[in-house]
């Protein structure tokens, strides 16, 4: 987030029809004995992804419409955000042994968690209704996974701090007298006001925005908005920041909620891809510009969580990742 509001989390980080049709089908797949079975082909169906669009060109002629061509790349670029997930399963499963391992001894001596990420669940106190609460806790259990690796020394260069890598700011701003840095249950409840206040500045300033995107792109199914839309763009927005999510939203809406898009969505199979809105929103938002904060990292977290996510409940080894995805591996390196 920018200064307004002030807790500012974005500063933390400074295809053929048919390949289309292949990745939706992953999308219903989540069931554990189901995904490990069928993973494999989806996975080698996946490696070779629809190419980037070129850069964007730094200047057009006046006869050109530069948002419709951006637009194209945006369609172009579109990926399920659980199908881009499996882009992150390998670097996160190379380390899963020493976050089980830290997840454990973070609440040695605490009888009343098994885990670190039962903490998170029990002392994560949201006040956002369903089903937005639950998408929301439960890609919550998954950040400390992707931001620190469940670790509470790990500082970031934005100084954001902790096993829930809180940007000082919002320390300050939403913290109480008695809580402490340091201290893991205090850094969840401060991540729960965070999403609170989240929540509250969304819903003041773009009720509007979200009843329009459930009743054109949702069928008018709120519930589904909310749990494919609303709540992972919350999990953005403890990434990129209020602020940012606010120009993103703003841009989204101009340019793809209208009927003209939809039936675009609806051609490219975006609307039967779960969680395909927000990756559409989330592609737009970079390749658009429409925030001067919310780039590729922006783009990668929710994926990211899903990944995590996937690593933690289905427990793939790490040979079997390697012989899966044998090009991912070099992909993460570079980057």
């Amino acid at each position: 987030m920018e200064k307004t509001p002030r807790n500012n989390q974005s500063e933390k980080k400074a295809e053929s029809d048919d390949s289309k049709k292949d990745r939706r089908g992953f999308l219903g797949m989540l069931g554990a004995v189901a995904l490990v079975s069928s993973l494999p082909n989806i996975a080698k169906a996946n490696v070779e992804m629809s190419p980037y669009p070129q850069p964007r060109p730094r200047s057009l002629g006046e006869d050109v419409d530069y948002s419709e061509q951006l637009k194209e790349y945006t369609y172009q670029a579109y990926e399920a955000p659980n199908v881009k997930s499996l882009n992150f399963t390998t670097a996160l499963h190379r380390d899963l042994d020493l976050v089980m391992e830290r997840m454990s001894t973070m609440v040695e001596g605490d009888d009343r968690y098994s885990s670190a990420m039962q903490l998170i669940h029990d002392q994560l106190q949201l006040n956002i209704p369903e089903p937005i609460n639950y998408a929301v806790r439960d890609m919550m259990m998954y950040v400390p996974y992707v931001e620190s690796r469940f670790s509470n020394e790990a500082v970031s260069s934005a100084q954001a701090f902790g096993f829930m890598q809180l940007m000082p700011s919002a320390w300050e701003e939403l913290s109480r007298e008695d809580e402490q840095r340091g201290n893991i249950i205090d850094q969840v409840k401060v991540a729960g006001r965070l999403l609170n206040q989240t929540y509250r500045h969304l819903m003041n300033q773009h009720a509007d925005t979200f009843d329009l995107i459930s009743r054109l792109l949702f069928q008018g199914d709120m519930d589904k908005c909310g749990k494919e839309f609303i709540g992972p763009l919350l999990i953005n927005g403890y990434f990129s920041g209020m602020g940012t999510i606010d120009r993103v939203l703003d841009g989204f809406l101009a340019d793809y909620v209208n009927e003209t898009e939809k039936t675009r969505m609806q051609q490219e199979g975006i609307l039967d891809d779960e969680m395909g809105v927000y990756g559409l929103f989330s592609t737009a938002g970079e390749l658009h510009g429409y925030a001067r904060n919310y780039g590729a990292e922006s783009v990668k977290y929710v994926p990211k969580i899903l990944a995590a996510k996937l690593v933690m409940r289905i427990g793939l080894s790490a040979s079997l990742l390697a012989e899966l995805m044998p090009q991912v591996e070099n992909s993460e390196t570079s980057s």
